[in-house]
């Protein structure tokens, strides 16, 4: 389960770089601040790339920090895969 570890408690995608790349984001919300940071990946590494917080963060806001979202796309809807 998302954040029973202390680590996050969601995932998403944004263009946070503006190169028109959506980046992979580890999200964590914690009371009415969502943290979102950028998941660098290097073949098969991950690692922690910049973050952002909204302090302050609306409902919907703190909703979705609690979900793995893509934009439109859901887990609850349209599922997960790996690989190409």
């Amino acid at each position: 389960m998302l954040g029973s570890t202390g680590h996050g408690t969601g995932v998403g995608c944004a263009g946070r770089r503006r190169d028109g790349v959506r980046d992979l984001l580890g999200l964590l919300a914690d009371g009415t601040t969502v943290t979102s940071t950028v998941v660098e990946l290097d073949e098969p590494r991950a690692t922690n790339g910049p973050s952002t917080t909204t302090a302050g963060a609306s409902a919907g806001q703190l909703e979705l920090a609690h979900q793995v979202t893509c934009r439109d796309l859901t887990t609850a809807e349209d599922g997960v895969i790996s690989g190409p």
